[in-house]
Parts: structure tokens; sequence; C-alpha cells
């Protein structure tokens, strides 16, 4: 009897078969921000850490699940992250601008009169 195995080739997928593929991030949270929906976002599990050193003028991020690093370290310079802080701020901004906008520009529904 001769067993016959399907070539590695034939298994492994060359193409992502998802109609909308995952994409998992590379880099921080701020200066790589996913703007897709269908992503999932970092549960409560994986633990944050922005930490300003003044010695070197750089802002260094780190994400941690427990005591272990969950991605590679980064650091923005004092410029950079204050240019993507004031850029968050700003659509957030317009934001809550349009939203109000919105909220005084709808008609209240009214009703019918009675004849």
């Amino acid at each position: 009897m001769v067993l016959t195995y399907p070539s590695v080739t034939a298994l492994a997928q060359s193409k992502d078969s998802l109609r909308f593929p995952i994409h998992d991030r590379r880099a921080d949270r701020y200066s790589n921000p996913s703007y897709n929906p269908f992503d999932l976002n970092d549960t409560s599990i994986v633990k944050q850490n922005i930490v300003y050193d003044p010695k070197t003028n750089q802002y260094y991020i780190t994400e941690k699940v427990g005591n272990t690093l969950y991605r590679k370290p980064t650091y923005l310079t004092f410029e950079e992250f204050y240019l993507l802080q004031t850029k968050q701020y700003e659509a957030l901004y317009f934001k809550q601008r349009a939203d109000a906008l919105t909220e005084l520009n709808r008609k209240e529904k009214r009703p019918k009169p009675i004849v």
C-alpha cells in the first residue's frame, strides 16, 4: 500500500482567502492607527504604557500582557507625539462640532393635528 500526501504548496494558501483580511499592527496605535472596522481592537489584557524620558526628549511606548512584552517597544520624539496628539484633538473637536450642528438642525417630530 502506497500512501500519497498532498504537496505542501497545495495545503498552504498563497493568498489570504478572507474577503476582508485582518491585519495585525506592526507599530504603536498612535503612529499606525487602523481604520478598518473589521480589525479587532486590543483587549483589556494588553496594557499600554507611555513614558516620557526628558534626557532623550522621547516618548517610549510599550505594550505588555502581564509582565511580558506583547509588541516591540517603540518611541516617538516630542515633536512627533505632539503632532499626533494635536491631530487627534483637532479631529475630536470637529466631530463634536458637527454632532452639535446636527442636533441643532434636527427637526422635531410633531403630532399630526386633529381635524
